[in-house]
C-alpha cells in the first residue's frame, strides 16, 4: 500500500471520529437545552418561543437578531444569554481553581552543589 493511501485511510478515519464526537457533543447540549427551556417554560408560563430562542446556544447578536426578526422579546432573550455568559465564565473559574488546589503539588528542588 503507497504511504498516501494509509494517510488517506488514518484521515478518514479521524475525521469520522471527529464527526461522530461533534455529533453526540451536539446531541447532548441540545437534549440538555430543551429539557431545561421545557421546564422554565412551564414552570413560569414563558411563550416557548422565547424560552427556546434564550436556552439556544450560540451568540448573542445572532440570538438578539434572530428574536428581533422572529418578533420575540429581544430583552429577555438577551438578558437570558448575558446571565449565562457569566455564570459560565465564573463556573469555569471556581471549577478550575478547585481542581488547582485538589492537584498535589511537586516541589522542584535546586541541584546540590558540588563540594
Amino acid at each position: 500500500m503507497p504511504p498516501t493511501e494509509k494517510l488517506d485511510t488514518h484521515h478518514k478515519a479521524l475525521t469520522l471520529n471527529l464527526d461522530a464526537t461533534a455529533f453526540g457533543s451536539f446531541a447532548v447540549s441540545l437534549f440538555v437545552a430543551a429539557v431545561f427551556a421545557l421546564i422554565v417554560a412551564y414552570s413560569f408560563s414563558f411563550p416557548i418561543a422565547n424560552v427556546m430562542v434564550a436556552f439556544s446556544p450560540g451568540a448573542l447578536d445572532t440570538m438578539m437578531v434572530l428574536s428581533l426578526a422572529l418578533h420575540l422579546d429581544p430583552i429577555y432573550v438577551g438578558a437570558h444569554h448575558v446571565a449565562r455568559f457569566i455564570v459560565t465564565a465564573f463556573s469555569v473559574a471556581i471549577i478550575a481553581r478547585r481542581i488547582a488546589k485538589a492537584e498535589p503539588r511537586i516541589a522542584i528542588r535546586p541541584p546540590a552543589r558540588a563540594l
